[in-house]
């Protein structure tokens, strides 16, 4: 019998529903989410514009082979014949190479803008990472909110219905009661489609649509903790973790790279060069002896040095210096204006905070004293000292009261999440 328990038990196990919480509804969204896959390709991608920026620092060559079918011929330059009935195999090869020297500062100059600009698409991965938390947060206490509004409604319906029922049907207060009962479904069943819909884009961000739901830890709305610090710390966080900040310093640096790109092209490319050549052919023949015979189909040649490539289209590049210049002080000017915007907006988010916190301090000793009134009121009217339309009254102020306590702790949790957004950090 134990053993049959035990195995009972192991089977449902495996049934068992998979509860998700917040930290765990953005971890998924972090590994399966699409939002983060495409940042990872555009990081990806920059990673490939560096390496192809360092290639150029290496030479560049080529090997050549050619092998095909030729008459036999004898002679000399003055006098050859051709044998058209004796054919042999001819092969011939060729290998140049061309390795730069001294770019005037172009090749290194590229490098770092590639490295730059790997590390600006690292930091809009980051801020992508943390958008995508504020959203998670978003629709987790979004579901819960909806359920509370939902478990408010059935609860304030349980109440009318019972009310009405001890009512003649013909009595103002029975009518003014089923008024009441009317709009309270309605607004119950637009709670319950807001839960099925926040449990939908939850499943989309989590990349999880395939399956056929997924379940939070808990559906009670509850207020986030979380210490509020001065306004001069998250200034300092701000500057020390903020992913787009730190994303338009890296562009700025790349963008004066490319500027210094631009003017290490305006002059001389110094290279090494190289270039071999071997031909063979067994049945051809050359009868020349002279040192200087020259045979091109059993030849061998090659030469080493130094060479130089200047490109002479002075007012193209001219154009293009002013150009990536120009970029370049876009950037900087850029950068100024948003690094006064940033400290504007991280005091905006600290007030918000402030506001959302207070709010939520009166809200719940609001929230409380309406809950009492509106006990006492229920058994006031079980005991008949109170009419329909005042235990509508109290029901309707309590009804309110308690959607803005809801609404200030959906606010005020979400007012610490964009906070911690707006400087990049969990601190």
């Amino acid at each position: 019998m134990i053993i049959f328990f035990v195995a009972a038990l192991a089977s449902l196990s495996t049934f068992a529903i998979e509860r998700h919480g917040l930290d765990d509804f953005v971890r998924l969204a972090l590994s399966n989410g699409d939002a983060v896959k495409i940042q990872q390709a555009q990081v990806a991608f920059a990673e490939g514009r560096e390496d192809f920026a360092r290639s150029k620092r290496w030479f560049t060559g080529s090997v050549e082979a050619l092998v095909a079918p030729v008459p036999a011929a004898s002679g000399n330059a003055l006098d050859s014949e051709t044998n058209w009935n004796d054919w042999g195999g001819f092969i011939g090869t060729s290998i140049e190479i061309k390795q730069p020297i001294f770019t005037f500062g172009a090749i290194p100059s590229a490098i770092e803008a590639a490295q730059y600009g790997v590390e600006a698409e690292r930091a809009l991965l980051e801020k992508e990472k943390w958008s995508i938390r504020y959203e998670i947060a978003e629709l987790y206490y979004g579901y819960q909110l909806a359920f509370e509004l939902s478990q408010l409604g059935e609860d304030v319906v349980k109440k009318l219905e019972g009310a009405s029922n001890k009512l003649s049907k013909n009595s103002s207060s029975y009518k003014d009661l089923t008024m009441a009962l009317a709009d309270v479904r309605s607004k119950l069943m637009e709670a319950k489609n807001g839960k099925e819909q926040a449990r939908l884009a939850m499943a989309w961000k989590i990349g999880k649509l395939s399956e056929p739901t997924v379940y939070w830890d808990q559906s009670n709305l509850k207020s986030r903790e979380f210490t509020l610090r001065d306004l001069e710390r998250y200034k300092e966080l701000l500057k020390m973790h903020r992913a787009d900040w730190s994303a338009l310093e890296a562009e700025t640096k790349a963008k004066k790279k490319l500027f210094e790109v631009e003017q290490g092209l305006s002059f001389p490319l110094l290279f090494f060069y190289a270039k071999g050549q071997m031909n063979w052919a067994e049945n051809r023949k050359n009868d020349s002896a002279g040192p200087f015979a020259y045979d091109p189909s059993n030849a061998k040649s090659g030469i080493v040095g130094l060479g130089i490539k200047w490109d002479l289209d002075f007012m193209e590049k001219g154009a293009k210096r002013s150009q990536a210049r120009a970029e370049y002080l876009k950037a900087s000017s850029k950068k100024g204006y948003y690094q006064q915007g940033m400290m504007v907006e991280i005091e905006k988010k600290f007030m918000d905070a402030e506001f959302r916190k207070k709010s939520l301090e009166h809200f719940s000793e609001a929230e409380k004293i309406a809950s009492k009134i509106y006990r006492d009121a229920l058994v006031s009217y079980g005991l008949k000292n109170i009419t329909g339309r005042q235990l509508l009254d109290k029901m309707g102020q309590y009804g309110k009261l308690k959607q803005q306590y809801l609404d200030a702790v959906y606010r005020y949790n979400l007012a610490t999440h964009d906070l911690e957004k707006t400087i990049g950090s969990l601190e």
